[in-house]
């Protein structure tokens, strides 16, 4: 996930470490294809949220990694919040990046974080999210800097966001089911085309993550036909309109995702699956070097 207008061609935001973090236990939406609806959406007693998960975050987390709060539930609930500036205001090495659904208002305390420039904002918005519950926006529109948008065949018309006046990207997401994809290459680069043709200057890219390539042969190659060799930082051009294509290769180093019950995986598509497929991969999160001493406020 691109952090900065730069970064959508050269990456250089990623150099930090970039850690996915499940914050959240809960989401107040239940989109249809949710891609952790399994883990996330069960019965209380299956439910996992390990309480210490904030003080194991802060304590263990490498230096000067990048935190993606994505999930498992919906980052921006108010008691995830107070996760979120827990984490950030203890390990000032640290930076941030919310990826919400919008049906909550940032807290006082996130917003000295975004004008800090330590913490930024996406906004999921389409018609996945819609169908799932997703009415009114209450985030504050100016924070919100990035819009991911799922591309679905149905949807016949691309029409640019308003009322966003520092979004610098957006991100055209193919719409996963399971590991397949469910658009033709046709159809998302289309629909990519067409948003860079009423774009007004916002960077318009979008993504084929590599985990689910074996899954999806023919996408992928006609993908390939259409676009340059890949970059060292895992970018692809079109050759005929110029918009980039987000296919950077997973390796350990960009590809750990930290757990809501204090575990965390190397191994990004099993997020997606059930608690019991999970568990056969993950290991405790205090496996990690300490490198913070949250007693003490103080660096190992």
């Amino acid at each position: 996930m691109a952090l900065s207008e730069s970064s959508v061609k050269d990456n250089s935001s990623l150099e930090r470490r970039v850690i996915s973090v499940e914050i959240s236990p809960k989401c107040n939406l239940r989109c249809p294809e949710c891609n952790v609806g399994k883990r996330l959406h069960v019965n209380s007693n299956e439910r996992r949220n390990d309480p210490e998960l904030v003080k194991k975050i802060i304590e263990h987390v490498p230096y000067n990694s990048t935190l993606l709060f994505v999930g498992l539930g919906e980052p921006t609930i108010p008691y995830s919040q107070e996760r979120i500036g827990k984490i950030l205001h203890s390990r000032e090495d640290l930076k941030g990046y919310i990826q919400t659904n919008g049906s909550y208002p940032l807290k006082e305390e996130l917003e000295g974080l975004i004008k800090q420039g330590r913490l930024e904002v996406g906004l999921s918005l389409d018609q996945q999210h819609f169908i799932g519950g997703q009415k009114k926006l209450r985030i504050q529109p100016e924070y919100v800097e990035s819009i991911s948008t799922i591309v679905t065949d149905e949807e016949t018309q691309s029409k640019m966001p308003q009322g966003f006046p520092n979004l610098n990207r957006i991100l055209i997401t193919p719409l996963l089911v399971g590991k397949k994809i469910a658009n033709s290459w046709e159809r998302l680069s289309e629909t990519v085309v067409a948003y860079q043709g009423i774009s007004n200057g916002v960077t318009i890219y979008t993504e084929l993550p590599p985990p689910v390539r074996e899954d999806n042969i023919k996408l992928f190659e006609e993908a390939e036909r259409d676009l340059e060799p890949l970059t060292p930082e895992g970018w692809r051009k079109s050759k005929e309109h110029g918009f980039y294509v987000d296919m950077e290769p997973t390796t350990p180093r960009n590809s750990m995702r930290i757990l809501i019950d204090g575990n965390y995986i190397n191994i990004p598509i099993l997020a997606e699956g059930s608690w019991q497929e999970v568990d056969k991969y993950s290991k405790p999160l205090t496996d990690l070097p300490k490198v913070f001493d949250l007693e003490i406020g103080r660096y190992e």
